[in-house]
């Protein structure tokens, strides 16, 4: 299982091929799947290069960054993730 970071899950649901509008209207459950998946079938490499440009974007902005799109991808993503060392925990 790939362990992502929050800017990992930010990232690919940031690139997720949904309207922004059914992107928050999706089912936790169904967004949790769609990030295990792409963590798991996405070249390493590949997924870092998405999350460098990302992380670019955010930080220069641009024509084609969308702000409330990432915001939209960052609070999901905080739902979706799961840290197994906090689950087994407290």
């Amino acid at each position: 299982m790939t362990t992502l970071s929050l800017h990992g899950a930010t990232t690919l649901l940031y690139a997720a091929p949904v309207p922004t509008e059914l992107l928050s209207q999706l089912p936790l459950d169904n967004l949790a799947a769609y990030v295990a998946t792409m963590a798991a079938d996405l070249a390493a490499r590949d997924r870092e290069r998405l999350e460098q440009g990302l992380a670019a974007a955010v930080e220069r902005g641009g024509p084609w960054f969308e702000r409330d799109r990432y915001e939209l991808a960052r609070s999901l993503a905080r739902a979706v993730q799961v840290e197994p060392e906090a689950s087994g925990s407290s």
